[in-house]
């Protein structure tokens, strides 16, 4: 029996409708689709969708045992024909939105696909077949942090630590050492959920860089922080000048203040530190 797949549906002017994935619950799919409505602004709709296997009759009459099939409205449907860029040469995971255009509207998703299976299955899908007309369009799935991703082979690498990092009216402020990111989503989704805060301007949940060989990030230099709420510090680095719209790069954790700010970055960093930010407790 094929695993069941799910991904994490949005949509929005600026990126259209996005596929995020794969995870192996619903619950993961769900946490991201509910994360990407809180951080993006732009965000205007979100969905976790039950994936019909690779193998899957191409233009769906019957059988919904295992994927599921839902209604897109009009707003939606006008998103996906006038904003969504389809998967290209480029794209290593994929899967097919297929479309009922007429009414009621149905939709359902396929896969996930390699570019090659995908093509195929398209081909194939494009055959004459009787019945109501689809249109079935690929899209790339952007890789998550948040929730389980689907993987070929097990992995034993350790989670990474990571932070939450809130850009607010008074400044940035972080709050972990969390085990994982998904931790750390986790912990803000909660928070979200039964408070409205509005002095956040913008969230990110960010991989702790290691701050590499000689730097006192696990050693205590003798100084203890004057907040017992303090659980460590972090550096914050300077985007490059390439990727200015990128995630905030922390490196840490380190131990006191004093440790922290005496880190450089190694000379091959083209990047310098912007910050010394404490990390306080969830």
């Amino acid at each position: 029996m094929t695993r069941e797949s799910f991904i994490a549906l949005t949509v929005s002017l600026p990126g259209g409708v996005v596929a995020h994935g794969v995870f192996g619950t619903r619950a993961d799919a769900r946490l991201c689709a509910d994360w990407c409505g809180i951080t993006d602004p732009d965000v205007e709709a979100t969905r976790a969708v039950a994936l019909f296997s690779p193998d899957s009759e191409p233009v769906l009459t019957h059988d919904t045992t295992r994927g599921e099939v839902f209604v897109l409205p009009d707003e939606v449907m006008s998103v996906l024909e006038n904003h969504t860029a389809e998967a290209t040469v480029r794209d290593e995971c994929v899967i097919a939105l297929v479309v009922v255009p007429t009414e009621p509207r149905a939709a359902f998703a396929v896969g996930p696909f390699d570019r090659d299976q995908a093509r195929r299955w398209l081909t194939d899908a494009s055959t004459p077949r009787k019945g109501r007309p689809a249109e079935c369009r690929l899209l790339p799935v952007r890789a998550s942090a948040l929730g389980t991703v689907a993987a070929t082979a097990a992995t034993t690498d350790r989670p990474v630590p990571a932070v939450v990092l809130l850009d607010t009216s008074n400044g940035p402020v972080c709050y972990g050492p969390f085990d994982s990111t998904l931790d750390a989503a986790l912990f803000w989704h909660d928070i979200t959920r039964t408070l409205q805060l509005t002095n956040v301007h913008g969230t990110s949940v960010c991989e702790l860089l290691t701050p590499g060989p000689g730097s006192a990030s696990t050693a205590p230099s003798g100084t203890t922080p004057d907040d017992d709420r303090v659980r460590g510090w972090v550096v914050r680095l300077a985007p490059s000048g390439r990727d200015r719209d990128a995630d905030p790069r922390l490196v840490g954790l380190f131990t006191d203040e004093p440790s922290a700010r005496e880190w450089q970055p190694d000379s091959t960093e083209s990047t310098s530190a912007t910050a010394i930010l404490p990390v306080y407790r969830p």
